[in-house]
């Protein structure tokens, strides 16, 4: 689960933010948290 989180990050950084600021990554990472909280499976 952990591993998702961070990788779920690592992809939204790279593709949403291509510049990441460090005094916002705590923001970056609520929303990358609240979005992992709130997916949907496909079915």
């Amino acid at each position: 689960m952990v591993e998702s989180y961070f990788s779920r990050l690592r992809c939204m950084v790279a593709g949403q933010h291509h510049q990441v600021w460090r005094r916002y990554l705590y923001q970056y990472a609520n929303h990358a948290a609240w979005l992992e909280d709130h997916r949907q499976g496909s079915g």
